[in-house]
Protein backbone atom coordinates (compact mmCIF):
# COMPACT_ATOMS: atom_id res chain seq x y z
CA UNK A 1 0.00 0.00 0.00
CA UNK A 2 2.16 2.67 -1.27
CA UNK A 3 2.52 5.73 0.72
CA UNK A 4 0.80 4.43 3.96
CA UNK A 5 2.45 6.17 6.90
CA UNK A 6 5.10 3.39 9.05
CA UNK A 7 4.05 3.38 12.70
CA UNK A 8 6.50 3.53 15.46
CA UNK A 9 6.80 0.11 17.88
CA UNK A 10 4.69 -2.21 15.20
CA UNK A 11 7.44 -3.61 13.29
CA UNK A 12 8.65 -7.16 13.29
CA UNK A 13 4.92 -8.47 12.77
CA UNK A 14 4.16 -11.85 11.20
CA UNK A 15 0.58 -11.80 11.86
CA UNK A 16 -1.03 -8.51 12.78
CA UNK A 17 -4.34 -10.21 13.59
CA UNK A 18 -2.65 -12.63 16.11
CA UNK A 19 -0.81 -9.50 17.51
CA UNK A 20 -2.34 -7.54 20.81
CA UNK A 21 -3.77 -3.90 19.74
CA UNK A 22 -1.71 -1.66 19.93
CA UNK A 23 -4.93 1.08 20.63
CA UNK A 24 -3.83 5.20 21.38
CA UNK A 25 -6.11 7.72 22.04
CA UNK A 26 -6.04 11.60 21.99
CA UNK A 27 -7.36 14.58 21.20
CA UNK A 28 -8.16 16.63 18.10
CA UNK A 29 -9.86 19.75 17.47
CA UNK A 30 -12.00 20.09 14.44
CA UNK A 31 -14.40 23.07 13.35
CA UNK A 32 -13.86 24.35 16.68
CA UNK A 33 -14.87 20.68 18.17
CA UNK A 34 -12.97 18.63 20.70
CA UNK A 35 -12.88 15.10 20.05
CA UNK A 36 -11.25 12.01 21.09
CA UNK A 37 -9.95 8.91 19.14
CA UNK A 38 -9.07 5.76 19.93
CA UNK A 39 -7.09 3.92 17.30
CA UNK A 40 -5.50 0.63 17.02
CA UNK A 41 -1.96 1.31 15.68
CA UNK A 42 -0.95 -1.35 14.79
CA UNK A 43 -2.56 -2.24 11.38
CA UNK A 44 -0.19 0.52 10.30
CA UNK A 45 2.58 -1.16 10.10
CA UNK A 46 4.31 -2.15 7.45
CA UNK A 47 4.10 -5.85 7.64
CA UNK A 48 0.30 -5.36 8.22
CA UNK A 49 -0.22 -4.92 4.51
CA UNK A 50 -1.42 -7.96 3.07
CA UNK A 51 -3.67 -8.04 5.86
CA UNK A 52 -5.05 -4.41 4.75
CA UNK A 53 -4.80 -6.15 1.53
CA UNK A 54 -7.38 -8.51 2.80
CA UNK A 55 -10.07 -6.04 3.95
CA UNK A 56 -10.75 -3.73 1.59
CA UNK A 57 -14.09 -2.96 2.58
CA UNK A 58 -14.59 -0.30 5.42
CA UNK A 59 -17.72 -0.78 7.78
CA UNK A 60 -18.39 2.19 9.53
CA UNK A 61 -21.16 2.36 12.56
CA UNK A 62 -22.03 5.91 13.41
CA UNK A 63 -24.12 6.92 16.23
CA UNK A 64 -25.52 10.39 16.67
CA UNK A 65 -26.66 11.83 19.85
CA UNK A 66 -27.31 14.71 22.23
CA UNK A 67 -26.29 16.09 25.64
CA UNK A 68 -22.48 15.61 27.48
CA UNK A 69 -19.63 17.98 27.61
CA UNK A 70 -18.41 19.90 24.27
CA UNK A 71 -20.25 17.19 22.22
CA UNK A 72 -19.01 14.03 23.92
CA UNK A 73 -21.22 11.64 25.74
CA UNK A 74 -21.77 11.41 29.52
CA UNK A 75 -20.50 8.34 31.31
CA UNK A 76 -23.83 6.43 30.90
CA UNK A 77 -23.89 6.85 27.54
CA UNK A 78 -20.60 6.08 27.06
CA UNK A 79 -20.62 2.86 29.00
CA UNK A 80 -23.91 2.15 27.00
CA UNK A 81 -21.40 2.33 23.58
CA UNK A 82 -18.78 0.28 24.97
CA UNK A 83 -20.84 -2.33 25.91
CA UNK A 84 -21.90 -1.70 22.13
CA UNK A 85 -19.19 -1.93 20.78
CA UNK A 86 -17.77 -5.36 22.62
CA UNK A 87 -20.90 -7.13 20.54
CA UNK A 88 -19.71 -5.09 17.34
CA UNK A 89 -16.14 -6.22 18.13
CA UNK A 90 -16.86 -9.47 19.04
CA UNK A 91 -18.90 -10.10 15.48
CA UNK A 92 -16.92 -8.94 13.42
CA UNK A 93 -13.65 -9.95 14.41
CA UNK A 94 -14.67 -13.49 16.04
CA UNK A 95 -17.32 -14.22 12.99
CA UNK A 96 -16.32 -12.07 10.28
CA UNK A 97 -12.31 -12.25 10.32
CA UNK A 98 -12.49 -8.30 10.32
CA UNK A 99 -10.36 -5.79 11.84
CA UNK A 100 -11.52 -3.09 14.28
CA UNK A 101 -9.52 0.22 13.18
CA UNK A 102 -10.77 2.74 15.56
CA UNK A 103 -13.76 5.35 17.29
CA UNK A 104 -13.97 8.32 17.02
CA UNK A 105 -16.04 10.71 18.95
CA UNK A 106 -16.58 14.20 18.36
CA UNK A 107 -19.73 17.25 17.77
CA UNK A 108 -22.63 14.43 19.05
CA UNK A 109 -21.29 11.76 16.64
CA UNK A 110 -19.41 8.66 17.20
CA UNK A 111 -17.54 6.56 14.66
CA UNK A 112 -16.91 2.98 14.97
CA UNK A 113 -14.37 1.73 12.02
CA UNK A 114 -14.17 -1.67 11.24
CA UNK A 115 -12.30 -3.45 7.72
CA UNK A 116 -13.76 -6.58 6.25
CA UNK A 117 -13.19 -8.64 3.60
CA UNK A 118 -16.11 -8.58 2.02
CA UNK A 119 -20.03 -6.35 2.30
CA UNK A 120 -21.80 -9.28 1.90
CA UNK A 121 -24.98 -8.89 4.66
CA UNK A 122 -23.01 -6.82 6.99
CA UNK A 123 -25.24 -3.56 7.54
CA UNK A 124 -28.34 -5.60 8.30
CA UNK A 125 -26.87 -8.07 10.53
CA UNK A 126 -25.25 -5.22 13.02
CA UNK A 127 -28.46 -3.26 12.68
CA UNK A 128 -30.24 -6.49 14.06
CA UNK A 129 -27.32 -7.18 16.09
CA UNK A 130 -27.52 -4.05 18.47
CA UNK A 131 -29.42 -0.95 19.40
CA UNK A 132 -28.47 2.01 20.32
CA UNK A 133 -28.54 3.36 23.42
CA UNK A 134 -31.54 6.07 24.55
CA UNK A 135 -31.75 9.51 23.39
CA UNK A 136 -28.91 8.03 20.16
CA UNK A 137 -29.55 6.67 16.53
CA UNK A 138 -27.38 4.40 14.65
CA UNK A 139 -26.57 4.21 11.38
CA UNK A 140 -23.96 1.30 9.37
CA UNK A 141 -22.40 2.17 6.05
CA UNK A 142 -20.34 -0.23 3.97
CA UNK A 143 -18.03 0.81 1.45
CA UNK A 144 -14.97 0.00 -0.56
CA UNK A 145 -11.62 1.51 0.85
CA UNK A 146 -9.09 -0.87 -0.31
CA UNK A 147 -6.49 2.05 1.18
CA UNK A 148 -7.85 2.19 4.12
CA UNK A 149 -7.56 6.08 3.56
CA UNK A 150 -10.60 6.53 6.85
CA UNK A 151 -8.21 4.82 8.74
CA UNK A 152 -5.16 6.55 8.00
CA UNK A 153 -7.71 9.53 8.86
CA UNK A 154 -7.33 8.85 12.06
CA UNK A 155 -4.42 8.00 12.94
CA UNK A 156 -2.58 10.39 15.43
CA UNK A 157 0.16 12.99 14.14
CA UNK A 158 3.28 12.90 15.21
CA UNK A 159 2.64 15.24 18.03
CA UNK A 160 -0.74 13.64 18.58
CA UNK A 161 1.10 10.46 19.48
CA UNK A 162 3.61 11.78 21.74
CA UNK A 163 1.07 13.98 23.95
CA UNK A 164 -0.57 10.97 24.25
CA UNK A 165 2.39 9.29 25.97
CA UNK A 166 3.61 12.37 27.71
CA UNK A 167 -0.14 12.29 29.19
CA UNK A 168 0.09 8.97 30.49
CA UNK A 169 3.49 9.12 32.50
CA UNK A 170 2.26 12.41 33.83
CA UNK A 171 -1.33 10.99 35.36
CA UNK A 172 1.39 8.76 37.41
CA UNK A 173 4.26 11.41 38.12
CA UNK A 174 0.85 13.70 39.69
CA UNK A 175 0.61 10.91 42.08
CA UNK A 176 4.06 11.46 43.83
CA UNK A 177 4.18 15.26 43.28
CA UNK A 178 1.72 18.05 44.59
CA UNK A 179 3.07 20.87 42.59
CA UNK A 180 3.41 19.79 38.92
CA UNK A 181 4.05 23.32 37.81
CA UNK A 182 7.32 23.55 39.56
CA UNK A 183 10.57 23.12 37.13
CA UNK A 184 11.96 20.23 37.49
CA UNK A 185 14.79 18.04 36.19
CA UNK A 186 13.72 16.01 33.02
CA UNK A 187 16.06 12.90 31.76
CA UNK A 188 15.71 12.13 27.87
CA UNK A 189 17.28 9.46 25.58
CA UNK A 190 17.45 8.78 21.90
CA UNK A 191 18.90 5.92 20.04
CA UNK A 192 20.82 6.55 16.33
CA UNK A 193 22.20 3.65 14.08
CA UNK A 194 25.10 5.21 13.92
CA UNK A 195 27.77 7.39 15.31
CA UNK A 196 27.54 10.59 13.24
CA UNK A 197 23.41 10.52 13.42
CA UNK A 198 24.00 10.06 17.26
CA UNK A 199 26.76 13.18 17.39
CA UNK A 200 24.76 15.79 15.07
CA UNK A 201 21.31 15.14 17.18
CA UNK A 202 23.56 15.75 20.36
CA UNK A 203 24.76 19.03 18.83
CA UNK A 204 21.09 19.54 18.38
CA UNK A 205 20.32 19.31 21.91
CA UNK A 206 23.58 21.03 22.89
CA UNK A 207 22.17 24.18 20.51
CA UNK A 208 18.72 24.06 22.64
CA UNK A 209 19.93 24.59 25.83
CA UNK A 210 19.95 20.84 27.47
CA UNK A 211 22.40 19.37 29.35
CA UNK A 212 24.12 16.82 26.88
CA UNK A 213 26.06 13.22 28.12
CA UNK A 214 28.76 11.91 25.99
CA UNK A 215 27.44 9.58 22.96
CA UNK A 216 28.06 6.17 23.69
CA UNK A 217 27.18 2.82 22.93
CA UNK A 218 23.94 1.10 23.98
CA UNK A 219 23.78 -1.93 26.05
CA UNK A 220 21.96 -4.74 25.05
CA UNK A 221 19.44 -4.45 27.72
CA UNK A 222 18.19 -0.99 26.37
CA UNK A 223 17.35 -2.08 23.20
CA UNK A 224 13.94 -3.16 22.11
CA UNK A 225 12.45 -6.74 21.94
CA UNK A 226 11.97 -6.09 17.93
CA UNK A 227 15.40 -4.58 17.07
CA UNK A 228 17.52 -7.40 18.82
CA UNK A 229 18.65 -9.19 15.87
CA UNK A 230 19.63 -5.69 14.40
CA UNK A 231 21.31 -4.86 17.83
CA UNK A 232 23.79 -8.12 17.51
CA UNK A 233 25.35 -7.26 14.07
CA UNK A 234 25.11 -3.37 14.38
CA UNK A 235 26.63 -0.91 17.17
CA UNK A 236 22.88 1.48 18.54
CA UNK A 237 24.38 4.84 19.55
CA UNK A 238 22.42 6.51 22.75
CA UNK A 239 22.61 10.08 23.33
CA UNK A 240 21.42 11.14 27.00
CA UNK A 241 20.48 14.91 27.41
CA UNK A 242 18.36 16.92 30.82
CA UNK A 243 16.78 20.22 31.13
CA UNK A 244 14.09 21.19 33.60
CA UNK A 245 10.86 22.11 32.42
CA UNK A 246 7.15 22.08 34.51
CA UNK A 247 5.53 19.01 34.68
CA UNK A 248 2.40 20.40 32.43
CA UNK A 249 1.39 18.40 29.23
CA UNK A 250 2.19 21.40 27.10
CA UNK A 251 5.33 21.98 29.06
CA UNK A 252 6.68 18.70 28.43
CA UNK A 253 5.05 17.71 25.44
CA UNK A 254 7.33 20.89 23.70
CA UNK A 255 10.04 19.44 25.08
CA UNK A 256 9.35 15.70 23.92
CA UNK A 257 7.64 16.51 20.39
CA UNK A 258 10.76 18.49 19.45
CA UNK A 259 13.31 15.85 20.38
CA UNK A 260 10.92 13.23 18.20
CA UNK A 261 11.42 15.84 15.17
CA UNK A 262 15.03 16.16 15.61
CA UNK A 263 15.60 12.65 16.26
CA UNK A 264 14.01 11.49 13.21
CA UNK A 265 15.35 14.52 11.14
CA UNK A 266 19.02 12.42 12.19
CA UNK A 267 18.20 9.33 11.42
CA UNK A 268 17.29 7.79 14.88
CA UNK A 269 14.06 7.67 17.42
CA UNK A 270 13.52 9.50 20.76
CA UNK A 271 12.83 6.90 23.85
CA UNK A 272 11.16 9.34 26.13
CA UNK A 273 11.97 10.90 29.24
CA UNK A 274 11.96 10.30 33.17
CA UNK A 275 12.12 12.78 36.29
CA UNK A 276 12.87 11.81 39.05
CA UNK A 277 9.72 11.47 41.82
CA UNK A 278 10.93 10.78 45.18
CA UNK A 279 14.40 9.77 46.00
CA UNK A 280 14.01 6.33 47.52
CA UNK A 281 11.97 5.53 43.75
CA UNK A 282 12.94 4.76 40.27
CA UNK A 283 12.45 7.42 37.74
CA UNK A 284 9.04 7.36 36.20
CA UNK A 285 9.43 6.54 32.47
CA UNK A 286 7.39 7.77 29.23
Amino acid sequence: MEGFPPRAGARGLTSCMSTEPAWEAYERHEDGHRGITCVDTRWAAEECEDERDARPMAVRVVFSFEGGDEGLPEEEMLDAFLEIEDALAAEMEENRDAAFAGVKTIAGHRTVLFYADDAGDLSSSLMKLVQPPRGATMEVSVQEDPDWSQYEQILPSLEESRRYFDSMVLAEVEEHIQDMSQPRLIEHVAYFPDESGAEAFAAWAKGEGYEVDPVRKAEDEEIGDEDEENAEEEDVFAVEFKGRSPLTLDDVSKHTIAAEIAAEQHGGMYDGWAVQVDTTEPPTDA
